[in-house]
């Protein structure tokens, strides 16, 4: 989620940046709801100082003996204007975090503009790209002619965008992941965590997975289906102070588009797959894999 502050101080500014991402702001709407907002807050901190003075008003009252009914009745009635101003300005703040969290992230000003995918631009390139004196396919085509990838029993167990994996295939996609969690464990001074894999919205919404993926999401019955503020996950940096992080989901490696890659690349013309060295440690040694 966006910094508030921009939203609340620079939204023309936000508006303009958006434009480049197709994102349409309402800054009408947001200034509408910033100056509502003002003027609960201080109208919520005027009713609590007063009724606080009243309350000791009240106090003193009693201690001397004197009446405090006016005063009581008083206060009586700050209370429920007071309830009536939180509510409102809950409702407010609410409503500003709702749009607040519909925003995508601002790109940063190198990020070239265009309209898609022909207008990106190559940033950098590492190593030489494989070449193949045959025509090659694609994974999913190698995945089943290997005998080993599976879309339609995966639609079976859990509907659409699934696949079963099975016999070398399936430990390739397990040794990705150990590759990563070793290499980063053991180079990069990451912790290896093992969490729950199901989750709460508000982490969904933490993580900004939800609203925007939320046509996406498997949901549990009477369940409640990465970007650092709204988690408040923040780090210290070498001077000491408080930042927020910067986070992406899939962050070590996104394993299934690894696995993607690593077919698509690897793949000979007599339809096998060589496994890369630094995996055939997590592949009991295996050069290549062969149609089972």
């Amino acid at each position: 989620m966006l910094d508030p502050q921009l939203l609340r101080k620079k939204p023309e500014d936000t508006a303009r940046i958006l434009k480049t991402r197709n994102c349409d702001l309402d800054v009408a709407r947001l200034q509408t709801l910033e100056e509502r907002r003002k003027a609960l807050q201080v109208r919520t901190e005027q009713l609590r100082n007063l009724r606080n003075t009243r309350s000791k008003a009240i106090g003193a009252a009693k201690a001397a003996g004197g009446d405090a009914d006016a005063l009581m009745a008083e206060v009586k009635e700050l209370g429920g204007e007071l309830e009536q101003c939180e509510s409102r300005l809950n409702g407010v703040r609410e409503e500003f975090t709702a749009i607040a969290r519909q925003i995508p992230n601002l790109p940063h000003d190198t990020v070239p503009r265009g309209t898609d995918e022909s207008d990106n631009r190559e940033e950098r390139r590492w190593g030489e790209a494989a070449r193949k004196d045959f025509t090659p396919v694609d994974h999913a085509a190698l995945g089943a002619a290997l005998g080993m990838m599976d879309p339609k029993a995966a639609a079976a167990l859990a509907g659409a965008r699934f696949v079963v994996l099975s016999g070398a295939l399936a430990r390739l996609h397990r040794a990705l992941a150990h590759f990563m969690l070793d290499l980063h464990t053991g180079e990069h001074g990451y912790t290896e965590v093992m969490t729950p894999f199901i989750v709460n919205s508000d982490t969904l919404y933490g993580t900004g997975q939800l609203p925007k993926f939320a046509d996406d999401q498997f949901q549990l019955a009477g369940e409640r289906g990465f970007q650092a503020r709204r988690m408040r996950a923040r780090w210290r940096n070498p001077d000491g102070g408080p930042e927020y992080l910067h986070t992406l989901n899939g962050s070590g490696v996104a394993v299934g588009r690894a696995l993607v890659a690593v077919m698509e690349n690897f793949q000979n013309a007599d339809g096998t797959v060589t496994i890369p060295d630094v995996l055939r440690p997590h592949m009991n040694g295996e050069e290549r894999i062969k149609p089972g």
